[in-house]
């Protein structure tokens, strides 16, 4: 496969992964009922994001750089969304 082939599947991957956690704070917000989601989900999902934004950065890759940066600020919307709506079940 031509390099130009594995960029747009490394872009089509990275929107997808980006902006997968968009529902998710979509509906927290509309019902402010985050109970369901666990926190082992949040807290291990934000490391293995974080550890991927370090590896993007290390290799300079856009690609990685930026989706990890997305997909870590939701998950870090999540989480306070998760501590302000506590109780909220």
């Amino acid at each position: 496969m031509k390099t130009s082939g594995l960029r747009f599947i490394g872009w089509f991957a990275a929107i997808c992964t980006s902006f997968g956690f968009f529902p998710q704070i979509f509906k927290a917000l509309r019902t402010k009922k985050l109970d369901d989601l666990s926190w082992g989900l949040l807290c291990l999902t934000f490391t293995g994001v974080s550890a991927w934004l370090g590896y993007g950065i290390v290799l300079n890759d856009i690609i990685l750089i930026l989706s990890n940066s997305i997909t870590g600020s939701s998950l870090i919307v999540l989480i306070l969304l998760k501590i302000r709506y506590k109780g909220n079940g």
